[in-house]
């Protein structure tokens, strides 16, 4: 694991310099932090958000060799127990963030007999939606970029798990305040909730020191989904991917063209 440290230390270096959406990927990780922190970050802060960037790929490729040497500790056993109950008896949906490497998650639950469902973009790139389809698999997370036949699977939902990952404008979010500034929000988990009847918990999975986190909330209204997604955002917000645009003016068919590019 030391050497994935290293390595992505100095492929950062390297990713510093790229753009997205025509603008340096550094300022648009410098504007974004700054609505976190509400000061100017640190160059170390910076370098930390880039680096933890590249890390992130560099475990999802690199899974299968070091699937052993992975170790997920729940924040609460017991919240873990509750969620692995509902999900085996009547299916749950769980909501995260772009924030550490919410695809280990799924790790202990797929162990467990569950099977996990991901909507995921239908990302333009196929080098993009190649990699993120074969190392999705690898841990045993089923993606699928169309809406309907996502929503299809929750038909019969016993022993499921439906991961929607709502830090990012898409078609229909709505407007919420997080650190004191506008985002959108999907509010997609909260409507297929009600739907069909399944409950939601807020989950994120993000690295301490050189073992990983599961955090598990119950949610039951749209603002304690977004305090959720605040809260875990602020106690790692150098585990964030920051590379994404959050304009309040954005129309429906604006944000779902800035949506498909980020990455």
């Amino acid at each position: 694991m030391i050497l994935l440290e290293s390595l992505s230390s100095i492929i950062s270096l390297f990713s510093k310099r790229t753009k997205i959406y025509g603008i340096n990927r550094s300022e648009i990780c410098k504007e974004n932090l700054k609505v976190v922190l509400k000061r100017n970050p640190t160059k170390d802060e910076i370098n930390e958000v880039f680096k933890n960037h590249v890390l992130y790929h560099l475990y999802l490729f690199l899974y299968p060799l070091i699937r052993n040497k992975i170790k997920i500790n729940p924040e609460s056993n017991d919240r873990l127990q509750e969620l692995i109950i509902e999900s085996m008896e009547k299916g749950a949906i769980c909501v995260s963030a772009h924030i550490g490497i919410p695809e280990f998650g799924a790790k202990i639950f797929v162990q467990n007999g569950i099977k996990v469902f991901a909507l995921v973009e239908d990302l333009k790139s196929k080098y993009q939606k190649l990699f993120f389809n074969i190392t999705r698999r690898n841990i045993g997370i089923i993606t699928e970029p169309r809406f309907k036949k996502f929503v299809s699977y929750m038909l019969n939902p016993a022993g499921k798990i439906f991961v929607v990952l709502v830090d990012r404008p898409v078609p229909n979010s709505k407007p919420a305040e997080m650190f004191g500034e506008i985002f959108y929000i999907s509010d997609l988990p909260i409507r297929l909730s009600k739907r069909f009847g399944l409950s939601i918990f807020g989950i994120a999975c993000v690295r301490d020191n050189k073992n990983f986190i599961l955090k598990i909330k119950k949610i039951h209204r749209d603002d304690e989904m977004t305090k959720f997604i605040e809260d875990s955002i602020m106690k790692s917000y150098t585990q964030w991917n920051l590379f994404f645009k959050r304009k309040p003016e954005h129309t429906n068919s604006q944000i779902q063209k800035t949506s498909l590019q980020s990455c």
